[in-house]
């Protein structure tokens, strides 16, 4: 079975697969460009949801929005993504848990903000693993999360406090 982290996003949604030791699965970067109709923003989203490989995933994190830092127009799409994303999920019973990235950067960084390149660098220094798209970095970060949520995998006190917020999430798929 497989751990699935996904980093939403317009132009690059990164997607990676674990397996239980962190092994990777497949990776995923799915590239698409904006179009001037509404009809074709929506086929974008439906394209970017149905290209994510589902093979053996047994839970999904998904990096949740970040609403401070993204323009109005941009921020209604990537949160029409990101529903459209829990609903597939939710039709292929698959648990999902949505992980705020304060959370993911905090897990990773131990602070809750910082650039895109420090995540690369604690990324690789944490799990001995390099990455040229921080859009893929975010997905292989968010899926160790997912696996020390689901083989409650030995992480430091700061990370166990996110660790038990997002288990709350996993619970309601559990009492389902």
């Amino acid at each position: 079975m497989a751990v699935l982290g996904i980093d939403p996003s317009l132009t690059a949604t990164g997607c990676i697969r674990l397996e239980n030791g962190g092994k990777i699965l497949g990776r995923q970067l799915i590239k698409t460009k904006p179009t001037d109709s509404i009809r074709g923003e929506l086929e974008r989203l439906q394209y970017i949801r149905d290209s994510i490989i589902l093979d053996d995933v047994e839970i999904a994190l998904i990096e949740g929005l970040a609403l401070g830092t993204i323009k109005t127009q941009s921020i209604v799409q990537l949160a029409g993504l990101n529903y459209l994303l829990r609903e597939h999920f939710l039709l292929c019973n698959i648990p999902f848990i949505i992980v705020a990235p304060t959370q993911l950067k905090k897990f990773i960084t131990g602070n809750g903000v910082c650039k895109k390149e420090l995540m690369l660098l604690e990324v690789y220094k944490r799990y001995n693993i390099s990455f040229n798209d921080n859009n893929i970095c975010d997905s292989y970060a968010l899926a160790r999360i997912g696996e020390a949520l689901l083989y409650n995998k030995k992480v430091n006190k700061l990370q166990d406090d996110i660790i038990i917020n997002l288990k709350k999430q996993y619970a309601e798929f559990k009492s389902d």
